[in-house]
């Protein structure tokens, strides 16, 4: 978000509150302020939620556990959201959570504005060198992303450079999980848990360790990857997974689940967006030309939409013939079975 709308939001906020009062309507202002849908994001900004965490007024009802349950439930849901971006989770009373998010981001602020500093005095071989080394910590996504806006090619180039040293076997050895993920109908919530807790806290996984699994990897790595990002709320991999689902991945449907689970609000716009241009191609054109990949996407979208907030009905197979002859008859089930299990594995 740029940094002249984070001072609105937060002037917003203070105006709000001015009367030191936590009355009806500044409620109300505050809940538009934390929802993403204020300034068309999937989630919030973490200093945008902490301005509003910490102020006085919020922050002495939130330490007596006294907050008006519509704002509690706002800036629950926006600790967990930015938290994520953080590289972190947090437990506990929300005083915790406002707590944990200060001290992570301002940890991981000082890393990178060491970084940052140093960067503009560097040429592109020692700069690519200092951004290697700034990736290799894991750093918080919410900054790395920053960095990115500030030196799209160099940290492009040392992400490439990172990657090329990733061993993307780690994600595909327990040939158990990747079974599980396909056939959600019999899978063991707590095996799949727990194999999720164990490859998120893995030491050779990592962020590059995913991002190398969407551009390079095969179906299992990518389904895999797909399943941690959801498992850690890492709401920055959404496009990834959601890219794979539009584009038809043998594991559409299970991507149309993962994508509606970790960012519904951008998966409802993605696969609306999706629908209407598919609705209104010609399917003589190239582009357009229906094929099993492409009934396979639309499928899955139709069945994963109405789950996240969509008026549209989840359409059955039977009114699209090509799905019967490509034999995708059976997305709706799987679909029903992974949101199922994901309700539960989250």
């Amino acid at each position: 978000m740029q940094p002249k709308r984070i001072a609105e939001l937060k002037k917003t906020a203070d105006e709000a509150l001015q009367s030191g009062e936590l009355t009806e309507d500044a409620q109300k202002t505050l809940i538009e302020v934390l929802t993403p849908d204020a300034y068309e994001q999937t989630w919030p900004d973490v200093e945008v939620v902490l301005h509003v965490a910490e102020h006085p007024v919020v922050a002495k009802r939130m330490q007596d556990e006294r907050l008006p349950e519509l704002l509690e439930t706002a800036l629950v849901e926006a600790f967990s959201a930015v938290l994520p971006l953080l590289g972190t989770r947090a437990f506990g009373p929300l005083a915790n959570f406002a707590a944990h998010t200060r001290k992570r981001l301002d940890a991981e602020r000082r890393k990178y504005e060491l970084v940052a500093e140093r960067l503009d005095g560097l040429d592109e071989d020692a700069a690519v060198r200092l951004l290697r080394n700034y990736i290799s910590t894991d750093p918080a996504p919410y900054f790395v992303a920053k960095l990115r806006q500030r030196y799209s090619a160099r940290v492009g180039e040392a992400e490439r450079q990172s990657e090329e040293g990733v061993d993307l076997a780690v994600l595909v050895e327990d040939e158990g999980l990747v079974e599980a993920l396909r056939e959600p109908k019999t899978a063991d919530v707590d095996v799949v848990r727990q194999a999720l807790a164990e490859l998120s806290g893995h030491p050779d996984v990592s962020t590059v360790t995913l991002q190398r699994a969407f551009r390079d990897g095969d179906a299992d790595h990518k389904l895999v990857a797909a399943a941690i990002a959801t498992f850690d709320a890492r709401a920055d991999f959404a496009p990834s997974i959601l890219a794979q689902v539009i584009s038809g991945h043998r594991d559409a449907a299970h991507m149309a689940v993962l994508a509606g689970r970790l960012a519904p609000l951008m998966a409802r716009q993605v696969f609306s967006q999706f629908l209407a241009e598919a609705a209104w191609q010609n399917p003589e054109e190239p582009e357009a030309k229906i094929t099993a990949e492409r009934t396979h996407a639309i499928l899955s979208a139709r069945c994963v939409l109405p789950k996240i907030g969509s008026p549209l009905d989840a359409v059955d197979p039977q009114n699209l013939p090509d799905a019967l002859e490509e034999g995708l008859d059976t997305v709706p089930d799987t679909v029903e079975a992974a949101w199922e299990l994901w309700g539960r594995v989250k």
